[in-house]
């Protein structure tokens, strides 16, 4: 796995302008000398649906990306409801949503990293040393508004108050040789406030409240490749994608608790689930699941296809459905947002 850190340059916040029914983000990139451009919006918001990054090319991350919004209830290849595209140089890494239909989005630019949030009305950025931001992997968001961040740049793992804005440290930061955090991506939080994080071929379990250099409460080993993406259902059900390069790739549903090497309760794996690159996961109110599958090729991140599998599905089955795009060709790792 290559972890991507490389990138930099702030942004500031200009003014807004209207993302069909919710207020878009229109960013000037430039560092402190001022902003030149803008992130430009397209489209009417619809809801429910589903938040992908597209990459300008498949490796590595590039200037130029772009967020796409894609009705949740697609099959096939569609056109996205909103799309929305940076300022030349900003590069996109991550995009996630909450339960409020705020968009966090994380990337770089020439002047360091940041996460942009757009809400209706009111834009945020957080930005700056202060925030200790380096690569922003993945985030979750608690019932409180509070914001987790894996930072695969900084090997940790940060949390920033609710409504923070701009050069401001974050509350509680976990970092250091006992955490045992070495590639932290997807991430997710669970009512009670417990962290979980993907870290290798594991997810990592931080107690609530876990801060500085800590050691987790418990691993998890799905025994499956790499645990790249991680989300948790309405009764604290843990849903992690294992990526394996093809169809040895897995979803593994794990009862809330589970510790160790313990079987999952379910696990979707096979031919017949299509999955060559799982990388982002999603539930909704329902029970269905949302895979965020890179590539249709192991390896080659290019044609990325989001699978949808009905609640409770197990075992060697295929999707009820497959969702697409044509403005959707190069993935990379940007998480899955759904709301």
């Amino acid at each position: 796995m290559a972890v991507r850190g490389r990138w930099g340059r702030a942004v500031a916040v200009r003014r807004a302008a209207a993302w069909g029914g919710l207020t878009a983000m229109v960013l000037g990139c430039g560092g402190s000398n001022g902003g030149v451009g803008s992130f430009a919006s397209s489209g009417t918001r619809v809801s429910p649906s589903l938040y992908v990054v597209q990459e300008s090319a498949p490796s590595p991350p590039q200037s130029g990306t772009s967020i796409l919004e894609i009705p949740a209830a697609s099959s096939g290849s569609v056109a996205p409801a909103v799309v929305l595209t940076p300022p030349t140089g900003l590069a996109i890494y991550s995009v996630a949503t909450d339960s409020s239909g705020n968009v966090y989005v994380g990337g770089n630019d020439a002047g360091g990293a940041l996460i942009a949030i757009y809400s209706a009305g009111t834009t945020r950025t957080i930005l700056g040393p202060a925030t200790g931001l380096a690569t922003p992997a993945a985030f979750a968001i608690d019932g409180s508004g509070q914001l987790y961040e894996s930072d695969s740049g900084s090997l940790a793992i940060e949390v920033f108050a609710a409504g923070a804005s701009g050069n401001v440290a974050p509350v509680r930061t976990i970092q250091g040789g006992l955490t045992g955090l070495t590639a932290p991506l997807g991430i997710a939080v669970d009512a009670a406030g417990n962290i979980y994080v993907c870290n290798a071929a594991q997810v990592f379990v931080f107690a609530a409240g876990a801060n500085g250099n800590v050691a987790p409460a418990r691993k998890l080993s799905p025994g499956i490749g790499t645990a790249w993406g991680v989300t948790i259902d309405s009764v604290n059900n843990l849903y992690v994608a294992s990526n394996n390069l093809g169809a040895a790739s897995a979803i593994q549903i794990y009862s809330a608790g589970t510790s160790g090497s313990l079987a999952a309760v379910r696990t979707i794996t096979g031919n017949n689930t299509g999955f060559h690159n799982p990388q982002g996961i999603q539930v909704d109110t329902e029970g269905n699941v949302y895979v965020l599958d890179v590539s249709n090729t192991a390896g080659v991140p290019d044609n990325p296809v989001v699978e949808v599998f009905p609640a409770g599905a197990t075992g060697n089955e295929a999707p009820t459905r497959t969702i697409t795009s044509p403005e959707w060709t190069n993935a990379g790792y940007g998480g899955l947002g759904l709301y």
